[in-house]
């Protein structure tokens, strides 16, 4: 269970995250310059990222993108809460109850519990490729307008 609850998590987490970023206000001033040093890769991706967000491309894809999953979501903490009611289920059981009833409940439970994994784990494969796809077109975009990242995040071409 604690596999899906941070599969559903991570999910529902990552479609709340790219809707407040889209409600973010805009970004203050530019800092002051800065000198030139080794700036790691990742840094280079969620400054990509951001100005994917940024661009009102970005947004529209980001929102059609969560309102193409919310259902899956919705689905999922669906099967979340079935889940964690069997559970609650066997654990009221009496000691004394069927030794059949009990059985029947767990291999119930554990097939649940991987339907919901398999289900968490091909929603988040599908969401985290959707996302590079928008990242992706935006990013070719960006280059064959030669618009630079700075540029889409101010919404400013400086060119």
């Amino acid at each position: 269970m604690n596999r899906t609850l941070v599969f559903a998590t991570a999910l529902a987490a990552g479609l709340a995250t790219t809707n407040l970023i889209a409600q973010a206000p805009a970004a203050a001033a530019a800092p002051a310059a800065v000198a030139p040093q080794a700036i790691p890769a990742k840094v280079a991706i969620v400054a990509f990222e951001q100005a994917v967000v940024a661009t009102n491309e970005g947004q529209r894809a980001m929102a059609d993108l969560q309102k193409k999953y919310e259902p899956q979501k919705t689905k999922l903490e669906g099967q979340g809460k079935e889940l964690d009611s069997l559970k609650a289920q066997l654990n009221a059981l009496p000691a004394n109850a069927p030794d059949d009833q009990r059985a029947k409940l767990i291999k119930d439970i554990d097939a649940r519990e991987k339907q919901l994994n398999f289900d968490a784990d091909a929603a988040q494969t599908a969401y985290e490729k959707a996302k590079v796809d928008i990242d992706r077109a935006i990013g070719e975009t960006l280059d064959r307008t030669g618009v630079s990242i700075d540029d889409a995040k101010t919404g400013v071409v400086t060119h």
